[in-house]
């Protein structure tokens, strides 16, 4: 990837289950949880927001995050029906051959840390500058999860584009997953652990190779 310097990765929440891509906003369309009831719009923005970081930096290359992690649908990761959907839409003409898929992360920590390995993979180096696409109330977290790489030498930027309907039930969700990443940054043990599995109903291994994150990445293989 010749001129490739900088990485925009949108952290993915969900799966498009449509096979027609003309109802992308509904419901229906969508493998939501409870808790999840008229977000599409929001998901939607963030995909839009992360073609146009990428399409404001011909520079950088775009990562859709998001692994197999609903148990009815083996066939479709999160980052793949993102890009399904984008693509559907014609949204992605500017950025073909700069857009690529991390279909193994399980969490918002694997969404930064493989975005990473996969530029890596890709560029043979750390992107120079990361932006981070997702929820506003999630900026403390992703900043808490760049800190936890040790990595501070790059730049890093949360770019938060919308919240939530029920903002208040969020942020108390929020302040309890950063209280256990502040046991576990690495999402290891307890009720991270347990997410992680569950978020993995395929029980697929990923076999990143980043060798500044060697220590980590097997942390991570054993959960």
């Amino acid at each position: 990837m010749p001129g490739q310097k900088n990485l925009v990765i949108v952290a993915c929440h969900s799966i498009y289950k449509g096979k027609e891509y003309e109802d992308i906003y509904s419901d229906d369309s969508w493998y939501l949880k409870d808790f999840q009831k008229d977000e599409p719009k929001f998901y939607i923005e963030h995909i839009l927001t992360g073609i146009k970081l990428a399409n404001n930096d011909s520079s950088s290359v775009l990562i859709f995050s998001g692994g197999f992690t609903n148990p009815a649908v083996p066939f479709r990761s999160e980052a793949m029906s993102y890009y399904e959907l984008a693509e559907s839409q014609g949204w992605l003409d500017k950025i073909i051959g700069r857009l690529f898929l991390e279909e193994y992360a399980r969490d918002s920590f694997e969404n930064l840390l493989f975005g990473l390995c996969k530029f890596y993979e890709l560029a043979g180096k750390l992107p120079e500058k990361t932006t981070m696409v997702s929820w506003k109330f999630k900026k403390a977290r992703f900043n808490f999860h760049w800190n936890t790489l040790s990595i501070n030498n790059y730049k890093f930027e949360f770019y938060g584009v919308n919240n939530p309907e029920d903002l208040s039930a969020a942020i108390e969700g929020e302040k309890k997953a950063i209280a256990e990443f502040k046991i576990s940054p690495y999402g290891i043990k307890n009720n991270l652990k347990r997410k992680k599995q569950i978020r993995n109903p395929f029980n697929r291994k990923f076999k990143y190779d980043c060798p500044i994150f060697t220590y980590t990445l097997n942390l991570l293989k054993s959960v």
